[in-house]
């Protein structure tokens, strides 16, 4: 059941009805849920990092939002998430951009 469970959190059998993965239909409600609000959670920090971002606070987190903007599984529109990520990540590294979190 451990690699049911994975392939319908992680998206590949979302499209599968629950018969053929194998788990009861509630199983498959639960973990479609709980992967929902996992994702929103991880959505909502992406969003609060770059507002910190943008008020020059908490550089840490900042960087940690620009990161995880770059997964595409988890950015909330990857076409967008991966590039503006890889450019905050960089505009982070510059040494100017770190003493002005300070």
């Amino acid at each position: 059941m451990g690699v049911d469970a994975f392939l319908l959190f992680s998206g590949a059998a979302a499209r599968l009805p629950a018969n053929d993965v194998g788990i009861d239909k509630e199983t498959v409600i639960f973990i479609r849920v709980f992967g929902s609000c996992v994702i929103i959670a991880i959505n909502c920090l992406i969003l609060f990092a770059a507002i910190r971002m943008k008020s020059l606070k908490t550089y840490p987190l900042a960087l940690t939002g620009a990161i995880m903007a770059v997964i595409p599984c988890i950015s909330p529109c990857y076409f967008i998430g991966i590039p503006f990520g890889i450019w905050a990540i960089i505009v982070l590294m510059r040494p100017e951009v770190k003493q002005a979190f300070r």
